[in-house]
């Protein structure tokens, strides 16, 4: 008769549990949760999100406020000849950091910043007077270029920029700034050659 029983309770399948010996359900609910996958959203791309995609992020928005704000100090207090050395730190020292292109963001970045602060002029000014310059010394001392050829670009980039803001700010004031600083030029020239004691007199043109 218990043999009957017993082959009677495996053909139906179920199985009887000891007496006292209840049945563990969270072991098998623990094991269940292992065995079904942590499922990503397909939009999600771990290249795209990384750490060092991130830290270069934070450090460009850190920087650019940094640059922003310093240019707005300078500005506001009169102190361009003070803090015009520090202005092209922040972005040359985000190209060295995190590479080329995070340079030019940051620099991007603070003429937004200073575009919803002061306006389109301070912020075009920015960028002529401050901005070019660091971000192409950045780039040329991340591609490790000779000490005289940053130079002469840091040269030339600052002379356009001194150039094109003189234009901008022609254009803002009505007034040819061109002539007026080659009277002052003219009128200093008169000067010197009147403390050396020079006859002549030096030409407008």
């Amino acid at each position: 008769a218990a043999a009957a029983a017993a082959a009677a309770d495996g053909g139906s399948g179920v199985s009887e549990l000891p007496i006292g010996q209840p049945q563990d359900n969270s072991s098998s609910s623990s094991k269940a949760a292992k065995s079904i996958p942590i499922r990503i959203a397909a939009t999600t791309d771990e290249e795209t999100y990384s750490l060092k995609d991130t830290q270069t992020l934070v450090e460009t928005a850190m920087l650019s406020a940094v640059s922003g704000l310093a240019f707005l100090l300078s500005t506001l207090l009169k102190l361009d000849n003070s803090l015009g050395y520090f202005l092209p730190l922040p972005i040359a020292i985000a190209a060295c950091r995190s590479g080329v292109a995070a340079g030019w963001h940051t620099m991007m970045a603070t003429a937004f910043l200073l575009l919803v602060l002061l306006g389109p002029l301070r912020a075009f000014t920015y960028v002529l007077m401050h901005g070019m310059l660091a971000a192409a010394l950045g780039t040329m001392w991340v591609w490790t270029s000779p000490w005289r050829v940053s130079i002469i670009a840091g040269a030339v980039l600052r002379m356009l920029g001194q150039l094109g803001y003189l234009v901008l700010s022609s254009v803002t004031m009505n007034e040819n700034l061109f002539a007026v600083m080659l009277a002052n030029v003219h009128n200093l020239l008169d000067r010197c050659a009147a403390a050396l004691g020079s006859s002549g007199s030096p030409s407008t043109l």
